[in-house]
Parts: structure tokens; C-alpha cells; sequence
């Protein structure tokens, strides 16, 4: 089984999406709080509606943002939220394979929420290095991924009960999330832990 992300765009915009997109603002609000940055170059990895660099954008003042991510729909859906923005930032859009993509820029800020758990084994070490490859020395990465629980489980039960499941994913353990910060040369400031305990979201300093 795939992860079927035409599906899932196909129910961009209803009540669940729009959820999701008010809680991710309070996930990037706390973990980049205190974080001052002027008019800092975001890069999103694995962009889909590219809401949550809008979230940042708008935080810190950005100006300048590049969304990378390999599905048309996505990249029809950040395009339409991009021109509907009030903070119109400047948005450069890639249709590429994260694991493919080569830059010859560095990023104030590099992120990603929902991407890394669709890889396993080495390519999993592989896009969350790219994260890294990107970032500027002394820049920040933030990466959100679901966290391996028994929330998680309930919350994926829920969803297939509703037929709304459409990933094939591998949550993390935060020892697993901690760990690749370590062997890449990141040190976390700041951690995210969902309400129900079934997402962690880390801020880190490329060293």
C-alpha cells in the first residue's frame, strides 16, 4: 500500500483539513517563539498546501519562500492559498522528489510536517539530512512527525473507521527523532508535544 495523496487532496478545504490547518499554526507559534530572524528565507520540504510556511512567513516577517513537493494538486493548492494570502510573500515552487532535490541556496529556515515518516530505513536518514543539506549554518530546522503511541494508534483506528485513512506512514519513537538530530550535527531548542500525545515537533540549530 501507498499513501493515496490524491485522496487525500481531495478533500482539501473540508472541515477536518481546516482543522488540521488551525492547530498546525499553534505548533509553528510555540516552537518559534523567542526565535527573531529578519526577513528570513524559508524552504518547506514536502510542501503539500505550503500552509504551514504561510504560518511561518507570517510569524517572523518572511518575504521569501520556496515549496518544494512532487504531487500537481498540492502545488495548485499552495499556488491559490499563496494569491489569497494577505501577507504576499514572494514563493518559489518546485515540483520535485525531495529525495532527488539539489539547491544551490541556503535557507534561513528549513521544515517539514508529514513528510519524513512516509520513507523508511536509509531514505528516511536521506530526507531528514536534506533538511540539514539546506539549512544555513546557525539556521533553524523544524521537522513535525506523528509519534509512535497509543494515541497515535486510537487516532488511526478513528480514521479508518471513516475511511479518511489514507497514509502509509511509520510513526516515530522521540528517541528516534532525537537521535538523527544528534548524528546530524542539530541541537533542539524547542519540543512540541500534541494534546493527544500522537504528533512531536522539534526546533532545532544547525551547529
Amino acid at each position: 500500500m501507498k499513501t493515496d495523496w490524491e485522496k487525500y487532496w481531495e478533500r482539501y478545504d473540508d472541515f477536518f483539513w481546516r482543522l488540521g490547518v488551525w492547530r498546525k499554526r499553534a505548533v509553528y507559534s510555540h516552537l518559534l517563539k523567542n526565535v527573531n530572524l529578519s526577513s528570513p528565507k524559508i524552504l518547506e520540504l514536502g510542501s503539500g498546501s505550503g500552509v504551514n510556511s504561510l504560518n511561518i512567513a507570517e510569524i517572523l516577517g518572511a518575504r521569501k519562500i520556496t515549496l518544494v513537493d512532487f504531487q500537481d494538486k498540492a502545488i495548485e493548492i499552495s499556488k491559490k492559498l499563496v494569491k489569497e494570502s494577505n501577507i504576499k510573500p514572494h514563493v518559489n515552487f518546485l515540483k520535485k522528489d525531495v529525495r532527488h532535490l539539489n539547491l544551490n541556496e541556503k535557507f534561513d529556515i528549513v521544515h517539514s510536517d508529514g513528510l519524513i515518516e512516509h520513507f523508511y530505513g536509509e531514505e528516511r536518514l536521506s530526507v531528514f539530512k536534506k533538511h540539514v543539506q539546506f539549512c544555513k549554518k546557525s539556521g533553524f530546522v523544524i521537522i513535525v512527525v506523528p509519534c509512535k503511541s497509543v494515541q497515535y494508534n486510537m487516532l488511526k483506528t478513528g480514521y479508518k473507521i471513516f475511511g479518511r485513512w489514507v497514509f502509509m506512514e511509520e510513526p516515530f519513537t522521540k528517541e528516534e527523532l532525537y537521535g538523527l538530530c544528534e548524528r546530524s550535527n542539530l541541537e533542539i531548542v524547542r519540543e512540541y508535544t500534541s494534546p493527544f500525545l500522537h504528533k512531536v515537533g522539534i526546533l532545532a540549530n544547525r551547529l
